[in-house]
């Protein structure tokens, strides 16, 4: 499986010292953030995803995990082999689909 989680404890960080001042206010302006970021890399990962059958495709979701110490945003493909279509083997190139959907969604580069 290929997947891609966002590390947001800088912000969570941030949402701690505005918690002082108005606290759901700027967990809640966390956690629209993340789902925004992410909403946007499983809309285009599926795109740069190569298609045989769509299975690939098709898997790609996302969730976003809320915890008292963090907001994560995850966008996955379920497909068993995905990260072998990410990564590559000894046998076949790598067909990135998940890394560069996080570089052009988000402007991070992993």
């Amino acid at each position: 499986m290929a997947s891609v989680n966002l590390n947001t404890s800088d912000l969570d960080r941030l949402a701690v010292e505005l918690a002082v001042v108005v606290p759901a206010a700027a967990r809640a302006r966390v956690r629209v953030a993340v789902q925004k970021a992410s909403e946007d890399i499983k809309r285009y990962a599926p795109l740069l995803a190569p298609v045989d059958t769509g299975n690939l495709r098709s898997s790609i979701h996302r969730l976003t995990i809320d915890r008292a110490w963090a907001i994560t945003g995850r966008v996955r493909a379920d497909a068993e082999y995905g990260k072998h279509v990410e990564y590559g083997t000894s046998r076949m190139a790598p067909q990135p689909f998940m890394e560069p959907a996080l570089d052009s969604s988000v402007g991070w580069q992993v």
